[in-house]
């Protein structure tokens, strides 16, 4: 699905399963809109292109809970310099990449808060998450077995609140 540099009233795509053998199943660079909703989706590349593009989108909030994303050789989430206003809610999210690219990345991103709770991020061959430069105006949560596997490492982390990304997720594996 192509929605790159819309300007739409919301995108909803939950519950639904997007795939794509050679770009991004969601190729939503620089989309505006007030609301994205793909909980509960399940979208997919089979390739070395990112699952999902949000590079440079602004949005009022990002709700995915429970969503299923996958590369087969890249990132997972692509989202570097993604603003919300609002709220990001990753909770529940399931996210596997791979390369040196890391699964899922925020980096130069702004987000209102950031959930984490339950997620599971997973790079085999990098690191699962990146987030260098991400500004959070409120809270972080990384509550509930949310749990980060990258570059063949891993560790849990069950923190009800962080004080700064950094905390959690420092080098490649969390």
């Amino acid at each position: 699905m192509i929605a790159r540099g819309a300007r739409l009233a919301f995108l909803s795509l939950e519950g639904c399963r997007l795939e794509h053998s050679a770009e991004p199943a969601l190729y939503a660079s620089r989309l505006t809109t007030p609301a994205l909703f793909v909980g509960d989706a399940v979208i997919i590349s089979h390739s070395k292109s990112e699952a999902v593009r949000l590079q440079g989108a602004r949005l009022g909030q990002l709700l995915a809970p429970d969503a299923t994303l996958r590369s087969a050789g890249g990132s997972a989430l692509n989202a570097r310099a993604l603003q919300v206003e609002e709220m990001a809610v990753l909770a529940g999210l399931t996210a596997v990449g791979a390369g040196d690219m890391a699964t899922v990345r925020l980096a130069g991103g702004h987000v209102g808060s950031l959930d984490f709770s339950r997620a599971v991020l997973r790079n085999d061959s990098g690191p699962a998450l990146h987030a260098a430069g991400l500004q959070i105006d409120q809270e972080a949560y990384f509550a509930d077995d949310f749990a980060a596997h990258g570059d063949g490492h891993s560790r849990q982390s069950t923190c009800p609140a962080c004080e700064s990304l950094a905390a959690c997720c420092s080098n490649q594996s969390t």
